[in-house]
């Protein structure tokens, strides 16, 4: 079940990054970087795993909006090699795992204590469900998944990237239709929003 929510339900402000609102080969559109980073900095997480690395940008911002955050960031191939040379070296206080998520075991001690999930990584059928249960599995009481690419069904954008494309980008199709909690997309982005057991008579932000 997904329902859709404002920046101003959210009650975050958008946030440029130092790198600042700029849209890089498979990452964060332009217009969602400030509200990811809003996001962010609203919950200063002392524990994030990004699912789904590719250069590592947005594990950067993470880091950025809660400096003293830990963070592990995961992907089958290590990406880093095609890292343009404008964007400096990747930030040595991030954690690269190089496995597929499928198969990944992060430490003990993570599993239900990650304060924020950023899910970013295999957008098919079998990788969208895995990873999410490894969200799933990851996030603390009270914490943050983040989904990418969660895509209002039905809209340019899905025809073109969606279950109509070569790509198959499934996260609509499981967050609107099996994904058994609720998911908020916020307006204007892509971005899909879980709060993990937020209790019966609190908002879920």
């Amino acid at each position: 079940m997904v329902e859709d929510i404002t920046i101003d339900e959210l009650g975050i402000e958008r946030i440029v990054p130092r790198r600042g609102a700029v849209k890089f080969e498979s990452g964060l559109m332009a217009r969602e970087i400030p509200v990811f980073c809003g996001i962010v900095k609203k919950e200063a997480p002392r524990r994030a795993v990004e699912i789904g690395t590719w250069w590592g940008l947005s594990s950067e911002m993470i880091l950025e909006m809660s400096p003293d955050c830990e963070i592990i960031t995961i992907d089958y191939k290590d990406q880093k090699v095609t890292r343009p040379p404008e964007l400096g070296p990747p930030d040595a206080r991030i954690r690269f795992l190089i496995e597929n998520s499928k198969t990944v075991r992060l430490p003990e001690d993570w599993y239900g204590a990650t304060d924020l999930v950023f899910v970013d990584g295999d957008h098919r059928r079998n990788g969208i469900v895995n990873d999410t249960r490894l969200a799933m599995s990851l996030v603390a009481p009270g914490g943050l998944i983040v989904w990418h690419d969660l895509i209002e069904p039905g809209s340019d954008r899905d025809l073109a990237k969606g279950l109509q494309s070569k790509h198959k980008y499934y996260v609509s199709e499981y967050l609107y239709n099996h994904f058994p909690l609720t998911t908020y997309r916020v307006q204007g982005t892509v971005l899909g929003l879980h709060r993990f057991e937020p209790g019966p008579d609190q908002s879920p932000w």
